[in-house]
């Protein structure tokens, strides 16, 4: 009797440990290393077997390069926009889409549908789709070329540092950590009542929040940097189920069973009214929990 493998677990992003007197561009080398590496690791596994965490932890490993270009963007404007960007949106878009299809057959449906009325089966063939479409962009010489592009880039970072980033990381990431909280309150003014875009545009500022923490948190004590990014996952989540109804809209629209799409949908909706009924509540929870970076 053949047994089955267990196949290995996705790599997610290893825990960062920043001094807080090393020079920020040292810091920033070590965070965008640290999002290469696991998208490296993880590009490994999938091409050895199928996992869609394998894809789940590409698509953080992207966002959070993406993320960290941005965020330390606002100290040197030349590192918003490396030569390699434009290649990295490219994956990070197919590894969406692909990722968007895991979530709602794996997640999705489940919640919403009591039984299988033919819709998992409709859904699994886009599911399959974007796979082949993720696996054979990680395949691609596009692909090592990337991740070449991005080493190389780093590596010529150190040998023409920009003055803004001369500075000790303790000193700028308060400053870098109160733009994205900044960012945050601007865009979820009135949360509950702002429309699927600009909802929307909230969830991606609490998306880059969230990392921000990831990546400075570590100069902080623990004990108030738990709180924070707790208060801040549970903002995330909601708005993530808010989120995945205008998700399972795009996706319906290829559906020629309109009583179907319909019946999904008004589930989508159903789900999407209580994850919406608790938004105030955990926005100001949210306001209410202290910036850990803030002074007593």
């Amino acid at each position: 009797m053949n047994e089955i493998t267990a196949l290995p677990k996705a790599i997610k992003a290893r825990s960062l440990h920043l001094q807080a007197q090393a020079d920020a561009l040292q810091a920033f080398g070590l965070i965008v290393r640290s999002a290469l590496e696991q998208l490296r690791d993880n590009a490994e596994l999938l091409v050895q077997a199928y996992d869609e965490e394998y894809i789940h932890q590409l698509r953080v490993a992207a966002r959070r390069l993406r993320s960290a270009l941005a965020l330390f963007g606002v100290a040197e404007p030349a590192l918003r926009r490396p030569p390699f960007l434009p290649a990295l949106r490219r994956l990070a878009r197919t590894l969406g889409e692909s990722r968007d299809r895991d979530v709602l057959c794996a997640e999705t449906l489940p919640r919403l549908l009591d039984e299988d009325d033919g819709l998992h089966a409709h859904f699994a063939v886009g599911r399959q789709q974007a796979r082949v479409a993720a696996v054979s962009a990680i395949e691609a010489a596009a692909f090592a070329t990337l991740l070449a592009d991005i080493e190389s880039w780093l590596d010529g970072l150190g040998r023409d540092a920009r003055a803004p980033l001369h500075k000790a990381i303790g000193k700028l990431a308060p400053r870098l950590l109160e733009r994205r909280l900044h960012r945050l309150r601007k865009r979820g003014r009135h949360l509950a009542q702002l429309p699927d875009a600009e909802r929307h545009a909230a969830r991606i500022a609490a998306k880059e929040l969230r990392y921000a923490a990831e990546f400075l948190g570590s100069l902080y004590p623990a004990e108030r940097v738990k709180p924070f990014i707790h208060a801040l996952a549970a903002l995330q989540d909601t708005l993530g189920r808010l989120n995945d109804l205008v998700t399972l809209e795009r996706l319906c629209a290829d559906l020629t069973d309109a009583h179907a799409a319909a019946h999904l949908l008004a589930a989508g909706r159903a789900d999407a009214c209580a994850a919406h009924a608790e938004l105030d509540q955990v926005w100001q929870c949210f306001r209410h929990t202290p910036a850990f970076w803030h002074q007593d």
